[in-house]
């Protein structure tokens, strides 16, 4: 019987041993979620299969649409220098009617609306927040004290002056440290009153939370204000309300989130946004503008 006793005291060891093994390695292999969509996923990657076929989606899409953007403005520099040599050929010729048409044609191109198709920042590679760098962490430091200064009637020039440098870190020091802070700091800026451009606002909250979603920054929750308020988009608001009431380190915040979509909800926005824990993934997120 001691034998006996032994023996199964060994297996019931080598089983324990064995099952506690299994969950350690599920646990190691399960230990990241998908920043967009919170679902689980293999340790080792950063976004799920659908959210990751997805972006690079949206990165071959920018790249079409930047060469067409080019190819556009090169059209326009090309007929805006050919009507200056019809210019000079009017003007050397004496006439008058032809050359006064030409010159009005110059003058409303000059003064019409040129649309930026495509932003510096579509053109940014992915950021991510892991390389402690001097050089942009004191950028970071300059432009932050310069965005954040009390006189508000140099807002305008020191929002000019700070967004120079948010911009630096994000194109030179794409995987430093500073680059969610940096463009969360451009997202306060784009956001502003002063700037006025909302869309793009909301497209560096965005990197600011995908760069390190384990941010200080309530990135999520102010994307989801600017949709919410300045844009009418009221389904990508609910998302990242929704992100923002699942993941931001402030209480307050996690709160605020959580009634403000359910408030749209009952307005039949976001209905598969759902705050329990046990809740499948949501149908959609919003892609990026």
């Amino acid at each position: 019987m001691p034998a006996l006793r032994s023996v199964v005291g060994t297996w019931r060891k080598v089983f324990c041993a064995s099952v506690c093994g299994a969950l350690l390695a599920c646990a190691v292999s399960w230990a990241a979620v998908c920043p967009i969509c919170l679902q689980q996923i293999p340790d080792g990657e950063k976004y799920c299969a659908r959210h990751k076929a997805e972006m690079l989606a949206e990165t071959l899409t920018a790249q079409e649409e930047q060469k067409l953007a080019d190819d556009a403005m090169r059209a326009r520099a090309d007929y805006e220098a050919k009507l200056k040599a019809l210019e000079k050929y009017y003007e050397g010729r004496g006439n008058a009617e032809r050359l006064n048409q030409v010159r009005k044609e110059l003058k409303e191109g000059e003064e019409a609306r040129h649309f930026v198709y495509v932003h510096w920042e579509d053109g940014l590679p992915e950021l991510s927040a892991k390389a402690d760098v001097p050089e942009a962490f004191q950028l970071l430091k300059e432009a932050d004290a310069t965005r954040t200064a009390m006189n508000p009637l140099t807002r305008g020039d020191r929002y000019k002056e700070a967004a120079v440098k948010y911009q630096q870190i994000l194109i030179k020091y794409p995987n430093s440290t500073a680059v969610d802070s940096a463009a969360f700091g451009l997202g306060e800026i784009y956001s502003s009153g002063i700037v006025g451009e909302p869309a793009r606002a909301v497209k560096l909250y965005k990197l600011a939370y995908l760069a390190n979603p384990n941010s200080s920054h309530d990135a999520a929750y102010r994307a989801a204000q600017v949709c919410d308020s300045d844009l009418s988009e009221y389904d990508h608001a609910a998302y990242y309300y929704w992100l923002a009431a699942k993941t931001s380190k402030s209480f307050l915040t996690r709160k605020q989130a959580a009634f403000r979509l359910g408030q749209l909800q009952k307005k039949g926005f976001g209905a598969s946004y759902s705050l329990d824990e046990k809740s499948p993934e949501p149908a959609s997120a919003p892609a990026a503008k």
